[in-house]
């Protein structure tokens, strides 16, 4: 699943009309499993500074990469 889709579902899980700290609240679980991307993403092209392309066709497929975002997406089941 990506960032959108587990947005969209705990959105619909959990969200309610008129309790916005419990809508926030299921907006940033949601948000949750990806963080891992984000932080290895952005130190990679900033801190690093390697090349997007390089960032999201080669690194983002890596098996280490990979290994991490199995674990951060199974930690929530």
């Amino acid at each position: 699943m990506n960032t959108p889709a587990h947005v969209i579902f705990a959105t619909v899980a959990f969200a309610q009309p008129y309790e916005l700290h419990r809508t926030i609240a299921a907006i940033t679980v949601a948000l949750a499993p990806d963080v891992s991307l984000y932080v290895m993403a952005a130190v990679s092209l900033y801190v690093l500074g390697l090349s997007p392309s390089y960032v999201f066709d080669t690194l983002y497929f890596s098996d280490v990469w990979q290994e991490v975002f199995k674990i951060d997406n199974s930690v929530f089941v």
